[in-house]
């Protein structure tokens, strides 16, 4: 994820935990009726915070569903490229890596395989991993289970029709999960 994209949400869940803080110590020094509001705004802020940590945040899944970093006891660094294939930029990358005896996995768009279906295939003939990105770089987050299911399904649809296989690999695009994602 981009350093840009790691500040807004690092700044919009510091915004939510400090919503979160102005509500306990309100609710806190309160009594009666405004007490019980205040704690239920608590509650209320403590759980958009959560959500959006779940969102916004990669490394934050409590059940452990999207894993975003491998094990530490390994000598190895995974080298990943999303949106592609993108052309001769493509190509520049696999004429290095292949200059280098370097493998990588590639994490494809639809569209970008319907526009350079032989870059595609030549990820695939190099030996490269393979993963969807989904059909046309959508944002997750917010979508329906059906709409995720269109973009991720199209995707891989998509690698099929050109021949191009898939190792069952999936990365959102911008790394923004959904409950509905799993699934």
């Amino acid at each position: 994820m981009p350093l840009r994209a790691i500040i807004r949400s690092a700044v919009k869940t510091l915004v939510l935990l400090g919503l979160f803080a102005a509500l306990l110590i309100a609710a806190i020094t309160s009594d009666g009726a405004a007490r019980i509001a205040f704690l239920a705004l608590t509650v209320l802020a403590a759980a958009i915070g959560l959500v959006a940590a779940y969102i916004y945040i990669p490394g934050f899944d409590v059940a452990g569903r999207f894993p975003w970093r491998g094990p530490r006891n390994r000598n190895a660094v995974a080298i990943t490229f999303d949106d592609g294939p993108n052309g001769r930029d493509t190509e520049s990358i696999l004429d290095i890596l292949a200059r280098h005896n370097a493998k990588a996995t590639f994490f494809l768009l639809g569209r970008s395989v319907d526009a350079h279906p032989d870059v595609a295939r030549r990820i695939a003939t190099d030996g490269h991993a393979i993963g969807t990105h989904t059909q046309n770089h959508k944002k997750l987050h917010f979508a329906s289970r059906d709409e995720i299911r269109r973009e991720v399904r199209g995707g891989v649809e998509t690698l099929k029709r050109h021949g191009v296989r898939n190792d069952g690999l999936f990365r959102a695009p911008h790394g923004l999960k959904s409950p509905f994602l799993p699934r």
